[in-house]
């Protein structure tokens, strides 16, 4: 009796073992299974993602090739902009060097063409109100009094005529020359073209004999050449330079050295 329960419980362990690896077959199965085709979609996923990453990369390459190609074509517009603008630059260079050139020769045969004139201020309008009928005697008998070593005679005169106040600016003599006595209710100034250079240059020279006066001289300028004395008289004012004056139609400066210096133009003022 103790036999057979001895062997039934060894058939019962067997079939127990037997069981286990059945079970643990079983498992290994499933488990192959499952990570055979999880395996299998990871690979699909990853070969699903490589291709929509090499498309991706393959679009992008293309668009960044097509941007590199547009940034060449842009490069070299600009690389042609910039030659064309510094030919342009160096053609407005040369333009405004030849409009310098001509509006200084310009200016140089406008003065040369006042050479023999002479502005006159502080002659007094009649006081009847009546017009001027003979101005170069009047010329004459207001300088002469005030100027005794010349003999200025009426025939060394070609024409004097007073200027309005809208037409001083035009002449360029828009205001008093700086020696001149100041006084706002002044009369219009007259111009006075000389017939001989040399009676006119004799005037202009004697004209400190005026000082004090209210009747003074100065040389008729161009515009350009007013302005131009206009601004070193503000030289004056200020104190950067002793004094200021114009002589054969030049703009002279006496430095605080002493220095008698040429202004041809306003740049020649900076160094002031």
């Amino acid at each position: 009796m103790s036999k057979n329960k001895s062997k039934t419980s060894v058939d019962n362990t067997e079939a127990t073992d037997t069981d286990i690896e059945k079970f643990e077959s079983m498992l290994l199965r499933v488990t192959k299974s499952i990570t055979d085709s999880f395996n299998h979609c990871i690979d699909k996923l990853i070969g699903s993602l490589d291709q929509k990453l090499t498309t991706k990369i393959d679009y992008q390459n293309t668009e960044l090739f097509n941007a590199n190609k547009r940034i060449d074509v842009l490069e070299k517009q600009i690389t042609d902009c910039q030659k064309e603008n510094s030919n342009l630059r160096d053609s407005v260079k040369s333009l405004l060097v030849r409009f310098d050139t001509l509006t200084t020769a310009l200016d140089d045969m406008d003065q040369y063409s006042r050479s023999d004139n002479l502005i006159v201020y502080g002659i007094p309008i009649p006081a009847d109100g009546s017009n001027e009928t003979d101005v170069r005697q009047l010329v004459v008998d207001s300088l002469g009094p005030n100027m005794r070593n010349i003999d200025l005679k009426k025939e060394h005169i070609n024409v004097a005529h007073r200027l309005s106040a809208s037409r001083q600016a035009s002449h360029g003599q828009a205001t008093p020359s700086p020696s001149s006595t100041v006084n706002l209710n002044r009369p219009p100034p007259i111009i006075v073209r000389f017939t001989q250079r040399e009676i006119r240059n004799s005037i202009l020279a004697n004209r400190r004999q005026l000082k004090g006066k209210p009747i003074s001289i100065s040389e008729q300028l161009t515009n350009r050449r007013s302005q131009l004395l206009r601004k070193t008289n503000e030289l004056v004012a200020q104190h950067k330079v002793i004094s200021t004056w114009s002589h054969d139609g030049r703009i002279l400066i006496k430095d605080k050295s002493n220095r008698i210096i040429t202004i041809n133009n306003e740049t020649d003022l900076n160094q002031f």
